[in-house]
């Protein structure tokens, strides 16, 4: 009789311990919140000097914080082949200690003064801010840089025309960034 008790003891607890784990494995686990990501659209110059369409991504904030600046700031490539980019801080810039070679700096400077007056006179023809993103070929160091032109004809600033950048959602996990499908969102944002 006693053997009997301890079987049906046994079995209890079995169950018991099965029903228990049973009641843990259809615990759904806590899906992690991600934050929402935007895109800006921007041009990037290639390496052959052809200007090619662009975007920033990050949080509503990190972007707004890194556009509402209105000054340059250093950018890095989170794709390899298509451009997407983050804002990287801090903004480094020439005679930083951070900052790359003072080569790649000269490189993109000489392009930038050299460029400056067509895209201050697009800026001026929509009455918008005109963004460029930079690089280095030359000296190889892999840092890019974006410049904000800002318009200064008398009928952008006395009418308050110009238009400021645009958010728009990006839906994209970080595998499907070097995809077709991501490339031709990049096309067709404006």
């Amino acid at each position: 009789m006693k053997t009997h008790f301890k079987i049906i003891g046994i079995v209890v607890l079995v169950l018991i311990g099965l029903y228990s784990c049973k009641k843990n494995d259809d615990a759904k686990p806590e899906k992690k919140q991600t934050e929402q990501m935007y895109a800006v659209k921007i041009k990037s110059v290639s390496p052959k000097g052809k200007e090619e369409g662009a975007i920033v991504i990050g949080t509503k904030e990190e972007l707004n914080r890194a556009f509402e600046s209105g000054k340059s700031m250093t950018l890095e490539r989170i794709a390899r082949k298509n451009n997407i980019f983050s804002p990287k801080d801090p903004v480094v810039g020439p005679g930083d200690p951070s900052s790359p070679d003072e080569e790649c700096w000269t490189e993109i400077n000489n392009y930038y003064e050299a460029h400056y007056g067509e895209w201050l006179e697009l800026a001026n023809l929509h009455c918008t801010d005109v963004y460029r993103c930079l690089t280095c070929p030359k000296a190889g160091i892999g840092l890019f840089v974006m410049y904000v032109i800002h318009p200064t004809s008398l009928k952008c600033t006395v009418k308050e025309a110009y238009q400021q950048y645009q958010l728009a959602e990006f839906n994209y996990p970080e595998d499907d960034y070097d995809s077709k499908e991501v490339y031709q969102y990049i096309q067709k944002l404006k």
